[in-house]
């Protein structure tokens, strides 16, 4: 009976996500698909727990993209590319049964959109991550700021976190603050690699913006996933 509830509620939000997504024009129509089956993937793999992680980076990275581009150039319909982008490599940890590196690319995620998004109100210019003497435009791929840098920590912070509180009942509160650690320290670090990658590759047409969001997710994903069993192998000694 849970488990039908749980597919109940999953579908209600989905179809309130389309409506809404589509209403709001925050996605494409091949988004707005797209993200239902990705949606229905990551339910079916890692349960309500990894589906409602899903529904919380999106909710909050679109509040911090409207408050972030609230005096700057609106953001075009995010389409299959920036779901891919952010999202694949945690879908694809679970398919190999990895929950720790579900939470940590969801986590680089969105500590990377809240860093960019948040950063645009920043009231100093960024500055280019690979040559912090030199300021660059706002919106400029690899330009950071300590507003956006705050703003990604926080990020990290609440998928750590969300971690932390679904997973108490499963682990002892040491391990889940364990995992919480792993999960936001993987999550920063890989917002961190998508302005090196954007300052390196995306500035100079070498890398799209999904295929930096894909390898800065993936990174984190295989740090989480990394630290957390090496951890667990290093306390069998």
């Amino acid at each position: 009976m849970s488990s039908d509830f749980d597919a109940l509620i999953v579908l209600l939000t989905i179809i309130f996500f389309s409506f809404f997504s589509f209403y709001k024009k925050l996605l494409s129509r091949d988004g707005i698909f797209f993200a239902n089956i990705f949606g229905i993937a990551v339910y079916f793999l890692g349960g309500l727990k990894a589906f409602t992680t899903i529904l919380l980076f999106f909710s909050i990275a679109e509040i911090a993209t409207m408050f972030g581009r609230s005096n700057f150039k609106p953001h075009g319909k995010r389409d299959v590319g920036n779901i891919i982008g952010n999202g694949m490599p945690a879908l694809v940890a679970l398919l190999l049964g990895s929950t720790m590196g579900f939470y940590g690319g969801i986590s680089a995620a969105l500590s990377d959109t809240m860093s960019s998004e948040i950063g645009l109100i920043s009231k100093k210019k960024p500055r280019l991550i690979t040559n912090l003497n030199k300021e660059v435009p706002r919106g400029t791929d690899g330009g950071i700021t300590l507003l956006g840098l705050f703003a990604g920590i926080i990020g990290a912070f609440l998928i750590g976190f969300t971690f932390f509180l679904f997973n108490l009942n499963e682990y002892t509160i040491w391990i889940s603050s364990l995992g919480f650690f792993i999960i936001f320290l993987s999550g920063f670090t890989g917002c961190i690699i998508d302005s090196l990658l954007g300052a390196v590759f995306e500035t100079k047409g070498l890398l799209n913006n999904t295929w930096v969001n894909f390898l800065s997710s993936s990174s984190s994903a295989f740090l989480a996933n990394f630290l957390w069993y090496s951890l667990f192998w290093l306390s069998n000694f």
